[in-house]
């Protein structure tokens, strides 16, 4: 019996230390766990204190940036306005410009560029021209340097060596004109001939340019001139023409002795083929009236013999006759 109730009394004992045990672990698990959210609270408390801190540390950097750049504004507009006074005590002139005289000055600049434009445009046209001309000269060139006409005038024919009388035809059935020609080679290649055709004859008006309808084949009595070479082809003649009846309109200056002709040539190639044209008109000898100038009257005004006509009077005046040449459309070296 004691050693039941012993038993049992020990087993009290142990349930009764297991009990305080239990309760003594039970406060200081929740005196731990109150420190741990009194802990947790104190640094939740912290944190959002420093993060005030930052946010108003933040605020106060941007309002001094902001301040900044205001001074920064200020100073800016300060500045432009002084440059801007300097600028319109330095330059008062702007201040008065107006359109119109904004025109006036474009109207201008426009009218030197294009005076400078033309005058570029003249100098590229002579370089073009003498490089037109160095081209010339590096291939044949031939060109009638003068012509003669014979068998018109007193004294100039084949047979009779009478002193020339430049002021009187020969009369039909001597008259029978004759060209004598004289050509040059200016290139700096031989010429080699193609053909020749020539028409000497009376007009009453100027044939057309390089028109040679009614030619004839003329006797060449050459192949070839050098570069610089003189090339003399017999005196030309037409003997289809009836020069009996031509002779009154040639004398009384209704119809024009003309002589024209074309002569085509290519260089030793033969690649290119050229043509010299000419075309020269006799003047007969003509009487002109011509008066004094008014000084040379008042001059000799008190000079003049009684019944003497008086100077202004026309005085007839005997031109020589002349062969020159016809107008440049009929003169061409191609």
């Amino acid at each position: 019996m004691h050693r039941v109730a012993l038993l049992v009394l020990a087993a009290l004992a142990v349930l009764l230390s297991g009990t305080r045990s239990d309760a003594a672990n039970s406060q200081k698990n929740r005196t731990t766990k109150h420190e741990r959210q009194s802990a947790v609270e104190a640094d939740s408390a912290s944190q959002r204190e420093q993060e005030a801190d930052v946010l108003l540390s933040a605020v106060q950097a941007e309002q001094a940036n902001i301040l900044k750049l205001a001074e920064t504004i200020k100073n800016e507009a300060t500045t432009r306005q002084e440059n801007i006074n300097t600028g319109d005590e330095s330059w008062p002139g702007l201040l008065r410009l107006t359109p119109f005289k904004v025109q006036q000055g474009l109207f201008i600049v426009g009218a030197l560029y294009t005076f400078f434009a033309a005058w570029q445009l003249i100098q590229i046209r002579r370089q073009a021209n003498i490089a037109t001309l160095a081209l010339r000269t590096d291939r044949p060139y031939l060109i009638l340097e003068y012509a003669q006409l014979t068998g018109v005038l007193s004294g100039d024919g084949p047979v009779t060596k009478e002193t020339p009388q430049l002021e009187e035809l020969i009369t039909p059935p001597r008259f029978f004109p004759r060209v004598v020609l004289n050509f040059r080679n200016y290139g700096k290649g031989p010429v080699i001939f193609g053909e020749g055709i020539i028409r000497i004859d009376a007009f009453a008006t100027m044939p057309a340019a390089r028109d040679f309808s009614g030619c004839q084949r003329m006797g060449l009595q050459a192949n070839a001139v050098r570069a610089g070479g003189i090339w003399r082809p017999l005196a030309q003649f037409n003997s289809e023409v009836d020069w009996t009846a031509l002779f009154p309109d040639i004398a009384a200056g209704r119809k024009s002795l003309i002589a024209y002709e074309c002569v085509r040539y290519t260089d030793p190639i033969g690649k290119d083929t050229y043509e010299t044209g000419f075309c020269w008109i006799f003047i007969p000898p003509r009487a002109e009236f011509q008066t004094m100038p008014k000084s040379v009257v008042e001059l000799l005004e008190p000079y003049r013999a009684p019944g003497a006509p008086g100077p202004q009077t026309p005085i007839p005046i005997k031109m020589p006759s002349d062969f020159v040449r016809g107008p440049k459309t009929h003169n061409y070296c191609d």
